[in-house]
């Protein structure tokens, strides 16, 4: 999850829409995503917007696209149509780029996108909107961003109603408001429980005091959090360790 450089709001920005962008490749993807998509605008009762970036390799002229971005924009109704299962405000967007993440970044600043969800390419999803996370702009993004990586599971028929159990790992930091959003809304999608994970070198009861104590506000509105664990270690082995019984 990246964050974008926080600022002060004035009135207009305040008032409008949470805004969440989703970059689809194809149809494969937007089903794998599209709940996750949904989950995070519910529960900002924000809008949708489904992006299909359209790419002219250099020496072709934008307009040759045309046709496909048709083609695109049709298929992509039809998809939502024959879904029949949005209850988020959705729109969707097909814009022709030189590139993928030149589209992306376009829609996002015309669009004044809060959040931008994208799929990671991987055995279980091979169609996905960008080939690989490499852009400099993801250092220092315009809009939150959040990366899904999916299981055989979550690609599957029954797709995110595999998911029983959500493990939340936290440290503080910039990222941490934003990971707890995401966590509460698939929970609430799903109708799953959350474990919070914190990983510390120092004693687990008092590392447990004080991350409850910062993130209390937060935490109170957690209302599928069943359970918080504390270890002491290195903490890529003990998100490994903790995954085993969850499903996210």
């Amino acid at each position: 999850m990246r964050n974008r450089n926080h600022r002060r709001l004035d009135p207009a920005e305040a008032m409008r829409p949470y805004k969440v962008l989703l970059p689809i490749a194809g149809r494969s993807e937007a089903e794998v995503l599209l709940p996750l998509a949904e989950a995070l605008v519910r529960e900002r009762r924000g809008q949708l917007v489904i992006l299909h970036v359209v790419a002219v390799p250099e020496g072709h002229s934008l307009s040759e696209a045309a046709a496909e971005a048709s083609r695109s924009r049709e298929a992509l109704d039809r998809f939502l149509t024959e879904r029949n299962q949005t209850t988020a405000q959705v729109r969707t967007v097909v814009r022709v780029a030189r590139e993928v993440w030149e589209g992306i970044w376009e829609t996002v600043e015309q669009e004044e996108v809060d959040l931008l969800l994208l799929g990671w390419r991987t055995e279980a999803m091979q169609e996905t909107a960008v080939e690989a996370m490499i852009n400099e702009r993801l250092a220092a993004p315009p809009c939150d961003v959040v990366v899904v990586r999916p299981g055989a599971a979550l690609t599957g028929p029954e797709g995110w109603q595999t998911v029983h159990r959500v493990l939340l790992a936290v440290r503080g930091g910039p990222h941490a408001g934003l990971a707890l959003r995401v966590a509460n809304a698939l929970a609430e999608a799903t109708e799953a429980t959350i474990t919070l994970l914190h990983v510390t070198g120092q004693a687990p009861r008092d590392a447990e005091e004080r991350i409850f104590a910062s993130f209390a506000p937060a935490l109170r509105g957690l209302e599928r959090l069943t359970r918080s664990v504390t270890t002491v270690g290195e903490v890529s082995q003990a998100i490994i360790e903790e995954s085993g019984g969850h499903h996210v």
